[in-house]
């Protein structure tokens, strides 16, 4: 809202109230095409919400195409109708938001997409389970007909889709706690291999602390270890 800055002068305006007038000016015109270049970087945190909030509202209303650039994962994920990540100049994924979350192109996506990012083990095949450091993952059967027995991959695995359980077939230490009001981020040092995992702050946990994670074999990627590519994307 820009209501009491009506009267003011560009000199007299912060850089936050500049880029609000400036995001004001482009949704105004009649244009069939409005190119946003991170357009709320400037903004406090709380304004920033709202004004996320209200943007995507007027874009529903006006429905004009909007290609908004950010690195803001969650304005990319909340914004977004459909999503194109770019690495080093070139389109690593493009597609639904949340397919690309759910089902990463590759490794590098997976892990630039999220927060906290995704978790990545390396495994070996072995008939209906994955091994992996200090355990093991069952084998899901739409996985099934792309590997074979000794077959080398690397697991990524996020950290909604893990849990601290004791039917946990992964056994672990935890090695740090981080506290973000309704839940937390446990840190669980493995061997080489931290995995994070994401659970309600009503559940006590302490440093130190021994335990098994389950993890839900239906929700995991496999990537092809030399190309690092998804191998389930592209073969359904």
């Amino acid at each position: 809202k820009i209501d009491g800055l009506l009267d003011r002068k560009p000199s007299q305006l912060s850089g936050g109230q500049m880029q609000r007038v400036a995001i004001a000016r482009a949704l105004v015109k009649d244009a069939d095409i409005i190119l946003m270049d991170e357009p709320l970087s400037n903004l406090d945190a709380q304004v920033r919400v709202i004004a996320r909030e209200e943007l995507k509202q007027l874009q529903r209303n006006i429905k004009p195409t909007i290609l908004y650039v950010t690195h803001d994962q969650i304005e990319a994920l909340s914004l977004a109708s459909k999503l194109a990540i770019l690495h080093d100049g070139v389109v690593q994924a493009y597609g639904d938001p949340m397919e690309i979350y759910k089902s990463p192109n590759n490794v590098w996506v997976g892990t630039f997409l999220g927060n906290p990012p995704m978790n990545v083990l390396k495994g070996e095949v072995d008939k209906n389970a994955i091994f992996v450091e200090n355990g093991k993952i069952q084998l899901s059967d739409k996985f099934k007909f792309l590997v074979k027995d000794s077959q080398r991959v690397i697991v990524g695995v996020r950290p909604e889709d893990l849990s601290i359980n004791e039917n946990g077939t992964i056994e672990g230490t935890v090695e740090m706690i981080e506290n973000l009001g309704s839940y937390s981020i446990i840190h669980v040092r493995l061997v080489d291999t931290t995995l994070r995992v994401l659970e309600k702050s009503t559940v006590k946990r302490e440093k130190g602390d021994k335990v098994k994670i389950l993890v839900d074999p239906n929700n995991i990627n496999l990537f092809d270890p030399n190309d690092q590519r998804n191998l389930l994307v592209g073969k359904t």
